[in-house]
């Protein structure tokens, strides 16, 4: 196309010739940001794509008090720099997300009713936490209340919904 509009612009006047000129390259432009925007969008799915499979494999494995970074960046085939540079994308950091993934569960199983009367270390042990203390600290952190006032306050809940079920 462009080879046509070259031999074609060789037979106007200089002024139209310039206009010509300045739209294809306007067209060429507007062709090659298209292609790149496209390639933009194509990689965005894959990654996105790359990153559930990844949390989805840590959601496996949170119990595993080994699990790291690099674990997890072997497991899914991937560098460490890269896994790293996936979280970034996200705004968090791998290790937080682990982090945050095991508070989560474990608030959950604290409330639970079939595991009232589980120990809170055993609840974190559970989900990868090695220190009781740790995670105490680390779950009012996070909730702004105890492990033990959480099941306390989930206990006292379940309680008073039986209560209002009746």
């Amino acid at each position: 196309m462009l080879a046509n509009i070259g031999r074609a612009i060789t037979g106007v006047v200089p002024s139209v010739q310039d206009r010509l000129a300045r739209s294809a390259a306007e067209l060429v432009a507007t062709l090659a940001a298209d292609c790149a925007s496209r390639l933009v969008a194509d990689a965005r799915p894959a990654t996105q794509s790359l990153f559930d499979r990844i949390t989805d494999s840590i959601e496996s494995t949170l119990g595993d008090p080994d699990l790291g970074p690099q674990a997890i960046a072997d497991q899914n085939g991937v560098s460490l720099r890269y896994l790293h540079q996936l979280f970034q994308r996200q705004g968090t950091t791998v290790g937080r997300w682990i982090r945050s993934r095991r508070l989560d569960a474990a608030r959950r199983e604290l409330a639970r009713p079939d595991a009232l009367r589980r120990e809170v270390s055993a609840v974190a042990a559970r989900w990868g936490f090695t220190s009781a203390s740790h995670f105490s600290r680390a779950f009012r952190e996070t909730y702004g209340i105890s492990p033990v006032q959480w099941r306390t306050q989930a206990r006292a809940a379940a309680h008073s919904e039986q209560g209002h079920g009746a």
